[in-house]
């Protein structure tokens, strides 16, 4: 058997967004967080109607079908599936939503049951999964609270679920492993409503999982004659940065399509079964190398090892790219935002504008945030940048350094308060907090349409973890890195 052959494969239901949240020092994480509902781990179910609140907080609070719509699975939204790929209209969605009110109200134990039933049932998918148990449950009840919460969503729940089956082949992932999961998520919700589950309640979910797997199936199988699951690269050029950044250049094995602004998860053969996913920071060159920037993370699996161990000459594997932040396809000036290894997919943006057949001069202004003057990893290459390219104006900004000659504060205040936004498109990356403060302060002033970032990971987050349980894992894919 080839090093890239599975023998049994963990289904997964998880998107994983690139890792920028997780860029704390050179990011200037603002601020703020997320708190979940009370009742959500309450030992009780919620009312349906709180059910349908909660289900729409992990979603946005714009609804199911705006927050799919929202996700990286939107670039494929328009890809027609095949008509036989499962339907959603004869799905009962309210009673699936009631039940799995009483999922929600205890959803640790509600994964680990989960996880316990599919490993004894298969008692050989053990292996395909992480050591570390604790994000995969947080990625999965974040997945089915995104699907349940869409059923009734029509052709965005559709998509999210065909991305899932898209994104599921690097896993290895066929056609034989969908019953012993889906057996082990049914068992589950019969498990978490107790004496309320009902033969009606039993034929709504039984509706809802057969046409999750079909779509995911008809999805992967057209993916399938498109791409390979995953390529095989290799580190061609590995330069450390910082004491915790390292820029890397990769060749894959086969070609590699991908739109400037994407990302793409990654595997190294240390971490086995752990993927992460990292912003190319290249516009798609003929050559078909790509550029990550990458930051090791305090715990982080495999960012550590891209950055510490791995060197030239070393390979990894790589996912399929993702992502809807991509090139603009206007003549506007661009106003560009990032903090800490956010840089990257702004700089495949930059790099792609640039590079466009000759047109109207369009004027690039890029902030780029750190701490301090240290962080700024990409800074001479920058400037080079801003040299060969009068219409590039580059503006470092800098929290934690008195004394520095250029501009100091939160970068989102700073983005606001130089007014350089008219006729711009507006293109956000790094923490999350920066994103969605930089975002709100921008809102007022430039129109939603012409305001760009990739979807906001919110995976909802577990009770603390205890000792030997993961504890200090970040809950949204990849953070961790």
């Amino acid at each position: 058997m080839s090093g890239c052959e599975t023998r049994v494969v963990a289904i997964a239901l998880d998107g994983a967004f690139a890792d920028h949240s997780a860029d704390r020092r050179a990011g200037q994480q603002y601020p703020g967080g997320r708190t979940r509902p009370a009742s959500q781990f309450s030992g009780r179910q919620p009312a349906t109607a709180e059910t349908d609140e909660l289900l729409k907080s992990q979603l946005s609070a714009e609804g199911p079908a705006s927050a799919i719509a929202k996700t990286e699975s939107a670039a494929d939204a328009n890809e027609p599936l095949p008509p036989n790929a499962g339907q959603s209209a004869d799905i009962d969605a309210q009673r699936i939503k009631e039940s799995f009110g009483y999922l929600m109200a205890d959803a640790q134990s509600a994964m680990e049951y989960f996880y316990a039933q599919l490993f004894a049932t298969s008692a050989e998918a053990r292996a395909m999964f992480p050591l570390c148990m604790s994000q995969q449950r947080q990625r999965l009840f974040a997945a089915l609270c995104r699907v349940v919460g869409s059923l009734d969503g029509g052709e965005a729940s559709r998509a999210y679920v065909a991305e899932l089956g898209r994104d599921h082949r690097k896993f290895g992932v066929r056609d034989k492993h969908h019953p012993a999961f889906f057996d082990a998520l049914l068992a589950t919700a019969r498990h978490c409503a107790g004496r309320a589950w009902t033969p009606e309640t039993a034929s709504a979910w039984r509706a809802a999982l057969d046409y999750v797997s079909a779509t995911m199936r008809a999805a992967a199988a057209a993916d399938a004659a498109a791409r390979p699951a995953w390529w095989v690269g290799e580190i061609v050029a590995h330069e450390v940065r910082a004491p915790s950044v390292a820029v890397l250049t990769i060749r894959p094995d086969q070609p590699l399509e991908y739109a400037a602004g994407q990302y793409l998860p990654v595997q190294v053969s240390r971490w086995p079964r752990v993927w992460r996913s990292f912003s190319i920071a290249c516009a798609p060159r003929p050559s078909g190398l790509i550029d990550l920037h990458i930051r090791a993370v305090p715990g982080g699996l495999v960012s550590n090892a891209l950055v510490h161990h791995l060197a030239t000459g070393d390979t990894v594997l790589l996912g399929p790219p993702k992502g809807v932040m991509t090139a603009p396809g206007t003549d506007r000036d661009l106003l560009c935002v990032a903090g800490g290894t956010g840089l990257a997919p702004i700089k495949a943006i930059v790099d792609s504008v640039l590079a466009a057949p000759a047109g109207p001069p369009r004027k690039i202004t890029l902030f780029v945030g750190a701490r301090r003057e240290e962080d700024l990893y990409d800074l001479a290459a920058l400037r080079a940048l801003e040299s060969a390219h009068p219409s590039v104006h580059v503006i470092p900004v800098l929290s934690e350094q008195p004394g520095f000659g250029g501009l100091t504060g939160m970068l989102p205040d700073v983005v606001r308060g130089n007014g350089l936004f008219s006729n711009a498109e507006v293109y956000i990356c790094g923490p999350d907090a920066m994103v969605r403060r930089t975002a709100l302060l921008l809102a007022a002033d430039v129109p939603a349409g012409h305001i760009h970032h990739d979807p906001l990971p919110d995976t909802p987050d577990f009770p603390a973890a205890g000792p030997g349980t993961g504890a200090g894992q970040a809950a949204t894919a990849p953070q961790g890195g």
